[in-house]
C-alpha cells in the first residue's frame, strides 16, 4: 500500500468512528490502527513515536482529583511531539478496546457516557490529528510521491460558511456547523459531507418547527393519513429525509429546484456514509457545502 492510500484508509476509519455506536465502534478503531501501522507509515512513525515518551505524557497531566470530568491532558505545543503521541493512542486503542474506553472516559468525560467520550476524543484529537498528519507528509514526503497538493481555493466553501456560525444561536445546530468547516479543513472530504449535511437537516427541522408546524403535519397527513402528528424536531426526523424534502417542498417552504438539488446532496451524504468505493476530493466537498449553503444556511438561519 502507498502512504497515499493507507492515509486514505486513516480518515475513512475515523469518519466511520464519527458515526459509530456503542455497538460498531470498535471496527474502525481497529481500521485506524491497521491504517496506522501500514509498512509504508512505519519508518515515518518510529521516527515520530521516538521523540516523546507516552507515560511521562500521562503522568504529566491534569488527572483531575476527585472532580469527575476535569481531567486535562498536557499536550505538548510541538506539532510532532502531538503526532507521536496521538499514534500511540491509535495503537493503543486498536490492541486494547477496554483501554480506549477508560482513556476516553478519564481524559474525555462526557456525561459517563462511553460513546460520546469517545466521539469527543474523536473529534478532539482524531480529526486534528488527520489534518496534521497529512500535512506534516506532504511537507515531509509527500512530495517526492508526486502526490498532488489540495488546492486553498477548494477550502473558501469553509470561510464562507463561517461567516454564518455567528448567526447560529442554537448549540447543537453551531457543533455541527463547525465541525463540518473543521472536517473540511482538514481534508477529511467525506466527513465533511456527512456532518454539513447533518447541520443543514437541524436546520431544516427545527425551522419546521418553529414556523411551518401545523402546514407541515396537515400535508404529511394528506399523504399519509398513518402520520403521526410531530411536536418536536426529533418526531419530524422521523420522516425520511427524501420525503421530508417532499414535504416541505409541497408547503411551499423550498422550491422544486432546491429541492432537486438538495436531493442530489442527499445522495451524495448516503454514498459517504456507508462503506464503499466513493471517492471524493476537495471539489466535490466544496460544491456540496455550496449547495447547502445557498439553499439552507443562507435562506434559513
Amino acid at each position: 500500500m502507498t502512504i497515499d492510500s493507507a492515509i486514505e484508509d486513516l480518515t475513512n476509519a475515523i469518519l466511520d468512528l464519527q458515526l459509530a455506536d456503542f455497538n460498531t465502534y470498535q471496527r474502525p478503531v481497529n481500521k485506524m490502527a491497521l491504517a496506522i501501522n501500514d509498512p509504508a507509515l512505519l519508518a515515518i512513525n518510529k521516527k515520530l513515536k521516538d521523540g516523546v515518551d507516552f507515560e511521562n505524557f500521562i503522568e504529566n497531566s491534569n488527572s483531575g482529583g476527585s472532580m469527575i470530568g476535569s481531567a486535562n491532558l498536557n499536550w505538548p505545543s510541538e506539532t510532532v511531539a502531538e503526532l507521536g503521541l496521538a499514534i500511540q493512542i491509535i495503537e493503543r486503542a486498536g490492541s486494547d478496546p477496554n483501554w480506549l474506553e477508560q482513556f476516553a472516559l478519564n481524559w474525555y468525560y462526557d456525561g459517563n457516557n462511553i460513546i460520546r467520550s469517545i466521539q469527543k476524543l474523536t473529534r478532539s484529537v482524531f480529526v486534528p490529528f488527520a489534518r496534521d498528519y497529512r500535512s506534516y507528509l506532504d511537507k515531509n514526503h509527500l512530495h517526492e510521491l508526486g502526490a498532488a497538493k489540495i488546492s486553498p481555493a477548494a477550502k473558501q466553501v469553509a470561510v464562507d460558511l463561517r461567516n454564518y456560525v455567528e448567526n447560529i444561536s442554537d448549540q447543537e445546530t453551531r457543533a455541527f456547523v463547525e465541525e463540518a468547516i473543521q472536517c473540511h479543513e482538514y481534508n477529511l472530504y467525506r466527513s465533511a459531507i456527512v456532518m454539513s449535511w447533518l447541520a443543514a437537516m437541524d436546520v431544516l427541522l427545527k425551522y419546521v418547527h418553529l414556523n411551518h408546524l401545523d402546514d407541515f403535519n396537515n400535508e404529511s397527513k394528506r399523504f399519509n393519513n398513518k402520520w403521526k402528528v410531530a411536536k418536536t424536531p426529533d418526531d419530524i426526523a422521523i420522516m425520511k429525509e427524501s420525503d421530508f424534502l417532499d414535504r416541505i417542498t409541497a408547503i411551499s417552504m423550498i422550491g422544486k429546484n432546491s429541492k432537486e438539488e438538495l436531493k442530489k446532496a442527499l445522495g451524495l451524504r448516503n454514498g459517504c456514509g456507508h462503506a464503499n468505493t466513493l471517492q471524493v476530493g476537495a471539489n466535490i466537498s466544496a460544491a456540496h457545502i455550496e449547495t447547502l449553503l445557498q439553499n439552507v444556511f443562507k435562506k434559513f438561519l
